[in-house]
C-alpha cells in the first residue's frame, strides 16, 4: 500500500475519532446531572467553590463545540487547526489536575471524563488517555 494514502487515511482517522471523541464526551457531560458533575470537580480541590457550577454548565458546550470544530476542519483546515490546538490546550488542563490528584494523594475513582456514559476512569488512567491524544493530535499538526 502506498505510505503517504495509509498516512493520509491515518490523519482522517485521527481526526474523525478526536473529533467524535470530544462531541461525545461534551453530550455525555450535558446530560449528566449537574450535582455529580460538580461534586467530581470538587474532588480535585482545585477550584474556588464559586466557579464549579458555571464551569460545569460550559465544559460540556465547549467539548462539544470543539469537536465540532475539529470535525469541520476535514473540510475547512484552519478551523481544524484552531480546534486541535485547543483539543491539546483541554487535554494538558485535564492531564495536569489527574496528575496533582496523583501528587496530592487524593483518591478519585472517576475522572469525570465521560460524564453520563458512566464509564470510570482513574487519574492514571486518564493521563495515560490524554497523553496518547495530545501525541495523535500533534502529529496531525504536523503532518
Amino acid at each position: 500500500m502506498d505510505p503517504v494514502l495509509l498516512q493520509a487515511g491515518l490523519a482522517i482517522f485521527i481526526q474523525v475519532f478526536i473529533g467524535l471523541f470530544f462531541v461525545v464526551t461534551g453530550v455525555a457531560k450535558l446530560l449528566e446531572p449537574k450535582a455529580k458533575a460538580a461534586a467530581i470537580v470538587r474532588a480535585y480541590k482545585l477550584l474556588p467553590s464559586t466557579i464549579i457550577f458555571p464551569l460545569v454548565k460550559l465544559l460540556p458546550w465547549v467539548e462539544g463545540l470543539v469537536g465540532i470544530g475539529v470535525l469541520v476542519g476535514l473540510a475547512l483546515a484552519e478551523i481544524g487547526w484552531w480546534s486541535l490546538w485547543a483539543v491539546i490546550v483541554m487535554l494538558a488542563i485535564y492531564t495536569l489536575a489527574a496528575l496533582l490528584t496523583i501528587i496530592r494523594g487524593i483518591k478519585m475513582a472517576d475522572c469525570g471524563c465521560f460524564g453520563a456514559l458512566n464509564i470510570d476512569a482513574s487519574p492514571g488512567a486518564t493521563i495515560t488517555k490524554n497523553v496518547i491524544m495530545i501525541l495523535a493530535v500533534l502529529w496531525l499538526l504536523l503532518y
